[in-house]
């Protein structure tokens, strides 16, 4: 996925054409929905599993990019691009505040893979 984080060129076009004052959740959904225009034929071959799977994965990959682009258009900052020698999370912290602090990323990576195997809140279960 680390191959699919880079959004196609115009995404950026897309997010900067939005009015300042556009609540992040709007750009977000505006953004994420633009990539079916920069990757056309995928929903025509939605039935192809390598396709559906391809563009799964681009999905993952780009939520994180566009939610980091989102809030630093929000904060009146320049974008940051993904960094492919990062991992997923390291790479979100990258993108949105231009540093990685290493328990940051440690503590948040755990507190992800806690929520998704629990399927619960994470201090739900601590208790």
């Amino acid at each position: 996925m680390g191959a699919c984080r880079d959004l196609p060129d115009g995404v950026k076009a897309v997010l900067n054409a939005l009015p300042d004052d556009t609540h992040p959740m709007g750009m977000l959904s505006v953004v994420f929905n633009s990539l079916s225009g920069f990757y056309p034929g995928t929903l025509d071959t939605w039935s192809d599993e390598a396709v559906r799977r391809k563009a799964i994965y681009r999905m993952i990959a780009n939520m994180p990019t566009i939610a980091a682009y989102v809030y630093r258009r929000s904060q009146g900052l320049d974008y940051i691009d993904p960094d492919p020698s990062l991992g997923y999370l390291a790479n979100f912290l990258h993108m949105m505040f231009g540093k990685v602090d290493p328990v940051i990323d440690e503590s948040l990576d755990t507190l992800l893979i806690l929520h998704a195997e629990l399927e619960q809140y994470c201090s739900a279960s601590t208790v």
